[in-house]
């Protein structure tokens, strides 16, 4: 699908990218939407792709984006709020590749085609190719990880009162990120043959929660079992615990089963089955509006089982994981669609 891939493709570019791979000219007005990558900011998408100010002391991109994880890797509200520093450099460095790659169908996307033709004329058509929404549905999961999970035991922590998310939201937005000494987890992983069993303890100013979970690998499936604790700041608590089998191949297609017992006594199960990107519908979804007056309708009406990072990068195995997913997510037809998306944007 066109739009989550350009979503995937541009979400994190920077004018200083642009100019590198693309077009060396471009301006601060360049018209290329982004993801903001300061979290703690009301505006979830930015029009034009930012200038953040690499520093030109090195000589290669892949440095400069090291470089400026490395400069934010202490601010809370800064980037993939569910990636560690380390993963972080591995997105970047990620994504540096892809507009590689794609700078080369570029050079020839000029030769060919006309910034004046039809096809440029739907590709910039931004809010009716699904390009618009698809940014801001993943500003949203980049700010709440798992909130289109369909797991109450993850959404409820936005939704409801008790989590204060309210509060937390309105400390946050439009004002400096909060200190990073206010979030803290210890854990730890520990792995054997197929066997893979983890544990932690977390918090913020809101709740603090304990976490458990076993999984089991082999090939292109992963089972697993979990259990979490969470008692807020009131002495409201609730544990809840499930369940999944996942598989997944190179081709990206997907089949998952779950079941979860929620805060509420209740049980969530579902059976899951996709090919890569899911298609979703926006009607009723009006992203004008707030974090804090969407969060539940982006839970509820945009549900496509992103579960968040299944495997953080802490051991070889679970990079080789990574490395799936990362080379599956760049193939030649998408290099030559991001391509395209940036001629006809930036002519």
């Amino acid at each position: 699908m066109f739009a989550p891939m350009i979503t995937h493709s541009v979400h994190a570019l920077t004018l200083e990218d642009i100019r590198y791979y693309f077009k060396s000219d471009a301006t601060e007005e360049n018209g290329i939407p982004t993801v903001n990558m300061d979290l703690a900011s009301e505006d979830r998408v930015l029009p034009n792709a930012p200038l953040v100010g690499y520093d030109e002391d090195f000589s290669t991109m892949g440095l400069k984006s090291f470089d400026m994880v490395m400069r934010n890797m202490n601010r809370t509200w800064w980037g993939i709020t569910d990636y560690s520093v380390l993963e972080k450099v591995a997105h970047v460095l990620h994504m540096s590749e892809v507009w590689s790659k794609a700078e080369q169908k570029y050079k020839e996307i000029e030769k060919l085609l006309d910034p004046e033709s039809d096809v440029c004329g739907c590709v910039t058509d931004l809010e009716n190719n699904g390009v618009m929404n698809y940014l801001h549905l993943l500003a949203f999961k980049i700010r709440y990880p798992g909130i289109t999970s369909g797991n109450e035991n993850i959404t409820n922590y936005y939704l409801d009162p008790i989590s204060n998310i309210t509060e937390y939201l309105e400390d946050t937005q439009g004002r400096e990120k909060r200190s990073p000494q206010e979030d803290w987890r210890v854990g730890g992983n520990w792995k054997s043959g197929n066997w893979d069993v983890g544990g932690s303890i977390s918090g913020n100013p809101y709740q603090t929660s304990v976490g458990a979970e076993v999984g089991y690998n082999r090939g292109d499936w992963r089972g697993s079992a979990s259990y979490d604790y969470s008692r807020d700041r009131y002495g409201g608590s609730y544990s809840s615990y499930g369940g999944r089998l996942d598989y997944e191949n190179d081709r990206g297609t997907t089949f998952s089963v779950f079941g979860n017992r929620n805060s509420g006594g209740g049980w969530n199960a579902g059976i899951g089955f996709g090919i890569k990107w899911r298609s979703l519908k926006f009607d009723d979804i009006d992203f004008s509006l707030s974090d804090i007056q969407l969060l539940k309708d982006v839970a509820e009406k945009l549900v496509d089982e992103d579960f968040a990072t299944l495997h953080h990068i802490d051991n070889a195995e679970h990079w080789e994981y990574w490395k799936k997913v990362l080379k599956r997510s760049s193939d030649d037809a998408s290099h030559y669609d991001l391509a395209m998306f940036m001629f006809c944007m930036l002519n």
